[in-house]
């Protein structure tokens, strides 16, 4: 768990405090390679693995993580910045990685899990009813981790 979350009040709205997260990010996630920006209110930090992968958080009205195609919103509280935290280091651990579904040039569905996945029918077993619409369009369903030894696709035939 991280260190207790400093917060300021500003116009009765809770506001983190931009160089907090700094500091926090840096003491969890030692001695990941952290490239921190500023563009006005909003903050960015890359996170940049020498596999070329990288981890994207951006800090404005809420906390925004980005990792291959897969996208995370956090609301500005307590308990969503750890669950922030969390991903995050799941993430560069290589204990989370990114799912995206591609029907056709189309996304299809993209998201963040911790459970392995050794074929596409894992994935179709998963909700068969939402993606049974897959089995007419095909897909590639790509399993993407930080480091990129663990990378997967798989190719979900179109059926005739």
């Amino acid at each position: 768990m991280s260190r207790a979350l400093k917060y300021a009040w500003k116009d009765e709205k809770m506001r983190f405090i931009k160089s907090v997260i700094q500091d926090d990010l840096v003491h969890e996630l030692a001695p990941e390679n952290i490239e921190f920006g500023e563009n006005g209110d909003d903050m960015t930090a890359v996170f940049r693995h020498e596999s070329g992968s990288e981890l994207v958080l951006r800090f404005g009205e809420r906390f925004t993580l980005s990792f291959d195609r897969w996208r995370g919103d956090y609301l500005l509280t307590d308990d969503e910045y750890e669950r922030l935290i969390w991903d995050i280091k799941d993430i560069v651990r290589g204990n989370a990685f990114a799912v995206s579904v591609m029907a056709g040039k189309n996304l299809f569905i993209s998201y963040l899990t911790r459970g392995e996945l050794n074929s596409a029918e894992d994935f179709i077993e998963d909700d068969p009813l939402e993606c049974a619409g897959l089995r007419k369009t095909g897909a590639v369903i790509e399993c993407v981790y930080y480091d990129n030894t663990r990378n997967k696709k798989f190719v979900l035939e179109k059926e005739q």
